[in-house]
């Protein structure tokens, strides 16, 4: 679970009557306790009919492909080994342009179809949450992460590993905070069996823990997909299902990194969140050479039932087809707040910080920008926090065309960790390929104090309410799950984004560096414009573009008044609420002059924090 933040000692009232002292060091005391928030509930792992009538409320939706993956190239919690060979992932926890789902391009055998699934899914509306088996397991929940992580399955017994497919299939042995027991069929040549589970084709290292597993009827955690993702002769750990409702990818030549899950249910909310599962699952075995690869997944939550479907094709960029319909249990409504195509990763600091005076490397992170879309020529990167309070952001948008939390930093020298290897991190990019309910992108970062945790989360969140009496709703949509700096818009980046507010209380600086083939071509003769926003209380003080002869990019330095903070009695009234948007938020992009308008870059985003 999440660490606690630390929180600031109380000031010395030594001068005060003992009596006023005493009252107002427990007043301060309670509503210290009140404004952090449970950060726990954000955690990255879980403790441990057809005719319904479909919304009518949606978003417009964005073309099916707005990029070509090829043409510009869990973290801890749930990321994958990196082995060859099988092993069981650290717990710590990529494809091409997308095919159509309808078409049948996977080679997948008959033997279970997506309205199968569907019809599974809508019985079970009719019937209570039951919870899974595991969860009272003491021998599961009480092993230790170092226990767990030594478990390996043995490479030869992986499914489909002797049937010259693109696709091998090992499983997760259940235990330390994955104690939740997922069913596992194979569908082959139209047949469906259940995948049992065996000690025997696990490796014990530590002695009597074997023995332990053998005594009891125990289930598979999850699963990993091996590809030849990487060399043509090797296959190598591609996709993860493994906690909760999480799933992973990694692009071709890099590693693992961010998360998606298949649903949140009230993230951010009060009554704290409510966590879905996938607890059963069908691994459709594809044909002799597809490149592609099917599963079906059911989704459960005392609220909920969901039906989802992962078409799978590795590449460069691994991109991965869903779709999936969500159902409500009969006489339950709505949850208050919906989120769709959920991503999730890490940020501690970067350049924004200038480093962090309690680690060694200057930066440590996942992800370094919310990027989103709303048309072609309008995209938005939103610079990330880590809050000394929890923080809730919300971006309308006209329309839905993507969004995504990007690893735009590849370069190793920013990081200088030899071993993680930051710089290798795969993300993940969300597009709808269909009308998605009315909503908005919402964004939840959590303070955070060590990496092993994801503190950043996206989705495009929903209101219970709007979707009224609705029995369910479909979705399809499209990951690309692209290797790191890759770029799915041809606008000028911002390539680093420095804050300095240190100096002076009253004011505050970005740096702002912009950069693509289209900035390096206009000389400093030519010149260029900057439109930036902000609101009443950050008023632009002064501002410099100057042309950057190093790189050929363009910097831009923007001075802002510093928002006033709120006062002890303000927050006093507000200690219910997290830092919610509208904060007091900047926006900054490039033109070719006052009168042109049309941007040149993407539009820098950046909300001040509540502290």
């Amino acid at each position: 679970m999440l660490d606690t933040p630390s929180k600031d000692k109380n000031p010395s009232f030594t001068s005060l009557n003992p009596g006023i002292a005493v009252l107002s060091l427990l007043i301060l005391v309670f509503f210290t306790l009140v404004l952090n928030l449970d950060y726990s509930l954000f955690a990255q792992v879980a403790p441990a009919e057809e005719t319904s009538q479909q919304t009518n409320t949606t978003q417009n939706a964005a073309p099916l492909t707005t990029f070509d993956p090829e043409a510009d190239l869990n973290h801890q919690a749930l990321e994958g080994s990196g082995s060859e060979d099988g092993g069981q992932p650290s717990t710590t926890l990529t494809g091409d342009s997308p095919t159509e789902a309808e078409t049948d391009q996977t080679g997948t055998a008959p033997g279970f179809t997506f309205a199968q699934l569907e019809a599974l899914a809508g019985s079970k509306t009719n019937h209570p949450f039951t919870p899974q088996r595991g969860a009272e397991n003491k021998f599961l929940s009480g092993m230790r992460e170092e226990t767990w992580r030594s478990i390996s399955y043995d490479s030869s017994q992986r499914l489909w590993g002797d049937d010259n497919s693109n696709f091998e299939v090992s499983f997760f042995h259940p235990g330390f905070i994955y104690d939740q027991f997922v069913s596992i069929h194979a569908v082959e040549n139209g047949s469906v069996r259940t995948l049992e589970f065996s000690p025997h084709k696990f490796s014990y290292p530590e002695a009597g823990v074997k023995e332990n597993a053998q005594a009891q009827a125990l289930g598979f955690a999850g699963f990993s997909i091996h590809f030849p993702r990487n060399e043509a002769s090797t296959m190598a750990e591609t996709v993860i299902f493994l906690g909760a409702n999480h799933f992973q990818a990694a692009a071709r030549h890099s590693q693992f990194g961010q998360t998606a899950r298949g649903l949140m249910i009230n993230p951010g909310e009060p009554e704290g969140e409510e966590f879905p599962y996938f607890r059963e699952f069908w691994l459709m075995k594809p044909q002799e050479g597809s490149n592609s690869m099917t599963i079906f997944a059911l989704l459960e939550s005392p609220r909920l039932v969901g039906a989802y479907e992962f078409v799978v094709t590795p590449g460069s960029s691994m991109s991965m087809q869903v779709r999936c319909s969500i159902f409500r249990r009969q006489e339950k409504p709505w949850p208050e707040k919906l989120g769709l195509a959920p991503i999730t990763g890490m940020y501690l600091f970067s350049e924004k910080e200038n480093g962090s005076p309690y680690d060694w490397r200057p930066e440590l992170h996942t992800t370094d920008g919310l990027l989103y879309s709303d048309g072609p020529q309008s995209w938005f990167l939103r610079a990330l926090n880590n809050p000394t309070r929890l923080m809730i952001s919300q971006f309308e948008l006209s329309r839905l065309d993507g969004f995504g939390l990007m690893q735009r930093d590849n370069n190793f020298d920013h990081y200088q960790d030899i071993g993680r290897r930051y710089d290798l991190r795969t993300w993940v990019w969300f597009e709808p390929k269909e009308a998605f309910p009315l909503g908005r992108i919402e964004l939840i970062e959590i303070p955070n104090s060590r990496e092993i945790h994801d503190n950043i989360h996206c989705f495009w969140s929903v209101k219970g309410a709007d979707l009224g009496n609705l029995d369910k709703i479909s979705l399809a949509y499209n990951l690309f799950w692209m290797p790191p700096a890759s770029n799915p818009h041809t606008l000028g980046r911002v390539v680093s984004s420095r804050l300095l507010s240190r100096t002076s209380p009253e004011f505050v600086e970005f740096y702002l560096d912009f950069d693509n083939n289209v900035l390096n071509s206009i000389t400093e003769v030519e010149g260029l414009a900057s439109v930036v926003e902000t609101g009443p209380q950050t008023p632009d003080l002064q501002r410099t573009l100057t042309k950057n002869p190093i790189t050929g990019g363009w910097r831009l330095r923007l001075k802002l008044q510093a928002p006033e903070e709120p006062g002890f009695f303000s927050r006093l009234l507000d200690f219910r609420k997290p830092s919610a948007s509208p904060q007091h938020r900047v926006q900054v992009r490039l033109v070719r002059g006052e009168n042109l308008p049309l941007p040149l870059t993407e539009t820098f985003v950046y909300d001040f924090p509540v502290k």
